[in-house]
């Protein structure tokens, strides 16, 4: 068997465009929402690390559904989480800056159960993402929202 290899050597245009191109891409964003993914983690307490293979939560069926022949007869796991969401905005009007903030809960329900030896059946209820904030009555932009069509 015969492999050929070339190596790319890239000439100064190609380097300059890389640069520029990346320089570009480096902007900022804004964005609102938020992941709720730790919602869902069988073992949060290591950021979700290994949840593919994890039994010991029926929270790892949302990761991959095949965990659960090895939970044995019956795993039931309930996440509980409350957020304290909180953010600082800036007005560029007339009215003073000011923050958002609202409270928001997440429960997430996983269940497995052996129906024969070679069956597993799960339940897996949770949300793995939303957002909830109140800009309260003083927000500049707050008759935009209400008007919308």
């Amino acid at each position: 068997m015969h492999q050929v290899t070339h190596k790319f050597k890239p000439n100064k245009l190609v380097k300059a465009f890389g640069i520029l191109a990346t320089s570009l891409a480096a902007t900022s964003a804004s964005a609102s929402g938020i992941f709720l993914q730790e919602a869902v983690t069988a073992n949060a307490g290591v950021a979700g690390a290994g949840d593919g293979v994890y039994t010991e939560s029926a929270a790892a069926m949302w990761t991959n559904p095949a965990t659960m022949s090895y939970m044995g007869e019956s795993l039931t796991t309930i996440n509980v989480m409350g957020f304290d969401l909180k953010m600082k905005y800036k007005n560029d009007g007339i009215r003073n800056d000011g923050e958002a903030q609202s409270y928001l809960p997440s429960v997430s329900i996983f269940h497995a159960h052996q129906i024969s030896e070679n069956m597993h059946l799960g339940l897996a209820l949770g949300a793995a993402g939303g957002s909830s904030l109140s800009y309260g009555d003083e927000w500049l932009e707050r008759r935009g929202l209400i008007q919308s069509p």
